[in-house]
């Protein structure tokens, strides 16, 4: 109920090893980094197999949650970032999952995923902007012409109405 998303990145490959003799999901999508997790959605025919539309990785200190995150940068090859996450599904145990960014440079999501985890981990969950944006996001510019995350900034909440026979102030 009180999970923010803070972006989106699109250009994105998708490895897991699950574990047992369950197998492999590949794909190519998108990815979304929120408070709590990140939801990997495969885009459509990209899946290994059928029954692969999404996968999420949640933030949980608990059983459960992502472990070990690591930011690989290959001599050759693009960056990924790699970890560990335990599976209910499949038998439950440890899958190997990886996200790697095809397309462009992928710092913003780098920069907030590591501030959004580091919170997640103390408090179990990030706060509004606390972890992804420190600064105030209005006076804020994002400028990275080769990273194509799209970032969510919260609009401002509308004013209540005024009471019926209140003044307005006019």
């Amino acid at each position: 109920p009180d999970e923010l998303f803070y972006l989106r990145r699109d250009g994105v490959k998708f490895d897991c090893m699950l574990p047992g003799s369950a197998g492999k999901l590949k794909a190519s999508g998108v990815c979304v980094l929120s408070s709590t997790r990140i939801v990997f959605i495969a885009k459509e025919k990209t899946a290994n197999r059928a029954d692969f539309g999404s996968f999420e990785i949640p933030f949980g200190r608990d059983v459960g949650g992502l472990v070990n995150p690591q930011f690989k940068q290959p001599i050759f090859g693009a960056n990924y970032l790699q970890g560990e996450v335990q599976c209910a599904q499949f038998g439950g145990g440890t899958a190997k999952a990886s996200l790697t960014f095809t397309s462009g440079g992928c710092d913003t999501f780098l920069q907030n995923f590591f501030k959004v985890f580091g919170e997640a981990q103390l408090q179990g969950q990030a706060t509004p902007f606390s972890a992804g944006f420190r600064q105030n996001p209005q006076h804020t510019a994002f400028v990275d012409p080769n990273d194509p995350s799209v970032l969510y900034i919260s609009q401002p909440t509308p004013s209540a109405p005024p009471l019926e026979g209140a003044p307005t102030g006019t």
